[in-house]
């Protein structure tokens, strides 16, 4: 495991102007490392350039990623409710693809360099994602159909055990229920 960079074992003050002034872009490297030292923090030009370098590059990664799953998730739209499911799973996906930066529980940044993205990983999740939404949607279709062509059989058979006098012919009914069904 990595060693912890200097500006993560700093007292929260500074950890939190740090992250703030990354996550913002508002400061150069320069600026933070002179920020940091005016708190009574003493870190180097190079630790600050690594830590600004591994967060900026996790920033990326997950806008990146965020994007990836807005466009899979905008393509799902046709399908109701499993796409809200999708895009729950593919957030939570992404939220495990770019673990490498995150913030703790103190709203600290945690960049962890060993987080890389699979994109054929991703890729395959999204389609995969997508076949079990639509399978969902041809089940839902299919069991539409099916309720649909058994009322037309029970109405079907209303008009046959029906008298002409408007009354259901109890026989005739056994009679078609035996038949139709082997009851």
């Amino acid at each position: 495991m990595a060693r912890k960079s200097a500006i993560s074992q700093m007292p929260d003050a500074i950890q939190d102007a740090v992250h703030a002034a990354i996550r913002e872009g508002r400061a150069t490297i320069d600026e933070i490392t002179e920020m940091i030292r005016h708190m009574g923090g003493q870190v180097s030009r190079s630790a600050v350039g690594n830590y600004v370098k591994k967060a900026n590059e996790a920033l990326e990664r997950h806008r990146r990623m965020a994007l990836v799953a807005k466009q899979f998730a905008d393509n799902m739209e046709a399908f109701g409710d499993q796409a809200q499911m999708a895009r729950q799973i593919i957030s939570s996906k992404i939220n495990e693809i770019v673990s490498g930066f995150t913030f703790g529980p103190d709203g600290e940044l945690i960049v962890d360099a060993h987080s890389d993205i699979d994109i054929k990983e991703l890729s395959v999740a999204a389609r995969t994602l997508r076949d079990v939404a639509a399978s969902a949607k041809i089940d839902a279709e299919a069991r539409a159909k099916i309720r649909q062509e058994v009322a037309e059989e029970m109405a079907d058979l209303a008009n046959q055990v029906q008298s002409s006098d408007g009354t259901i012919d109890a026989e005739r009914l056994r009679e078609l229920i035996r038949n139709s069904y082997g009851v």
